[in-house]
């Protein structure tokens, strides 16, 4: 008896002694235990693809601990995005996101998570318009005759579309009243991949994810979702210049983690992607892609999110668009 009693003072001593050690003591500072998991929702190659592997490499060297970029395509990014909202809010698996993750819950009834409630953000890395583009051999040499084929002959027209919907072809069928076969893919890259080999004769993707089929010519840019003319571009119109005004539209990236994220931790990834944005190599390497470096905090990021969710399901109401399985 006495020597049981003996060992259990012990044993409640020592626990008493663990629990009032600092943290370090008796568990490792983030991120020291372990390599962080980014899960990019899209295909390799893709515009998030690029970004987060560029991004994740100077986040890496900041952190000094390994990023390990996880691909997850599929539903429109909503494969990925439900891994990360299920994970634990400890920021070793993070999400890099494009606009597509406030865009895809409009299209579907299976998602299985909020794109809000159950993030937590971190920060906005870049930003980018959108480009129409076709192949280079198509007879259409305008988005007036791509249009006017498309009213001509109902269904001929197939637009790439990653994921369960595209907000930018929602709003050109609105604003120009035609109809196009819309073609389903896991990402930008094998769409881009049948655009180029012209199985498809449409899709949107930024200049990080057209690469060098642009500026090779192997496709032709008809039109931007930006305001003006980008100056890399000057000879692609706006949608309103090309004759449909009001499709306009921003595409950006960005960085969340699961909800409940600790503020410490999202402060400390938050300044490792601030870092990574000021890099010379990373803005030369933006710029090249089209890309505007554009760090928002946790707080203004969310409000950017909620902000654009709100116009995508007005949007979404006024082209009628249905929610499927």
């Amino acid at each position: 008896m006495f020597k049981n009693k003996y060992l259990n003072i012990t044993f409640v001593a020592a626990l008493s002694l663990l629990c009032t050690l600092p943290p370090q003591t008796h568990a490792a500072e983030f991120p020291a235990a372990r390599p962080l998991r980014m899960v990019v929702p899209f295909a390799p190659g893709g515009s998030s693809d690029v970004v987060g592997r560029l991004v994740g490499t100077r986040m890496a060297a900041t952190l000094k601990q390994n990023i390990i970029v996880d691909n997850r395509a599929g539903a429109g990014s909503m494969i990925g995005a439900d891994i990360v909202a299920k994970a634990a809010p400890d920021g070793y698996t993070l999400l890099l996101v494009d606009a597509l993750h406030i865009v895809s819950p409009i299209f579907s009834r299976n998602t299985l998570y909020d794109p809000v409630k159950d993030f937590s953000p971190i920060s906005m890395i870049a930003k980018s318009p959108l480009f129409l583009a076709t192949y280079t051999a198509h007879e259409a040499k305008t988005l007036a005759d791509m249009l006017a084929i498309a009213r001509r002959e109902p269904g001929r027209v197939a637009v790439g579309i990653p994921g369960t919907g595209n907000i930018v072809i929602e709003m050109l069928k609105l604003r120009a009243k035609v109809n196009f076969n819309l073609v389903p893919y896991k990402g930008g890259a094998p769409a881009l991949n049948d655009l180029v080999a012209g199985n498809i004769q449409l899709f949107t993707g930024s200049i990080a994810t057209f690469g060098g089929f642009a500026k090779s010519g192997r496709v032709r840019l008809l039109a931007t979702t930006a305001l003006t003319r980008h100056p890399d571009y000057p000879d692609v119109p706006t949608f309103s210049e090309a004759g449909t005004p009001g499709v306009d539209y921003e595409q950006w990236f960005g960085m969340l983690a699961p909800t409940r994220l600790p503020p410490k931790v999202g402060a400390i990834l938050g300044a490792a992607i601030a870092d990574a944005i000021k890099d010379s190599e990373v803005r030369d390497r933006f710029n090249r892609l089209a890309l505007d470096p554009a760090y928002l905090g946790p707080a203004d990021y969310n409000t950017r999110v909620l902000n654009d969710a709100a116009r995508w399901r007005k949007v979404a109401a006024d082209a009628g668009i249905k929610a499927v399985e």
